[in-house]
């Protein structure tokens, strides 16, 4: 029944290597957007469309993918750790387990590197649920709504 939201041109593009603002976009000039198949294909992420207004899809994708739940996380501009938190998630890492995030309000950007070791920003909004395979360098920042509150999820 799931259905990856490969289908949403514009919602990934290549980004500049280097930037000011790291809450805004980023397009390279012209603007390159990557069909959600090429980033799967290229890094393994999986984007998930979920409704939240029903437990049942976001419970489908962690009984497929066999997880558990971890926490609930929101930051904001109010979060007393708010600098703390954007300097933290938006620096490159890598780690042997995957990244997983069901955003459940707000929205923000996932930067993966592709094979050729270019950054490919992924926009993610609520109802979004994505699967970061482990190895794979990434890092997280929030747009320039400066909110996002969601579900961790690890391995089982």
């Amino acid at each position: 029944n799931l259905v990856y939201s490969f289908a949403k041109m514009g919602r990934a593009w290549y980004m500049l290597s280097e930037i000011t603002d790291q809450r805004l976009e980023n397009h390279l000039d012209p603007p390159q957007f990557v069909d959600m198949a090429v980033v799967n294909a290229e890094t393994g992420v999986l984007l998930y469309e979920v409704n939240l207004d029903t437990d049942a899809e976001w419970k489908e994708i962690v009984q497929k993918h066999n997880l558990v739940f971890v926490f609930d996380q929101h930051c904001s501009r109010e979060t007393p750790d708010y600098n703390d938190f954007m300097r933290i998630t938006f620096t490159e890492h890598s780690h042997d387990y995957p990244g997983i995030r069901l955003i459940t309000a707000g929205s923000g950007y996932f930067d993966v590197r592709d094979r050729s070791n270019r950054w490919i920003r992924i926009e993610v909004v609520t109802g979004d649920f994505i699967i970061i395979p482990g190895g794979i360098s990434h890092r997280f920042t929030m747009d320039s709504n400066e909110s996002v509150t969601s579900k961790k999820f690890d391995d089982a």
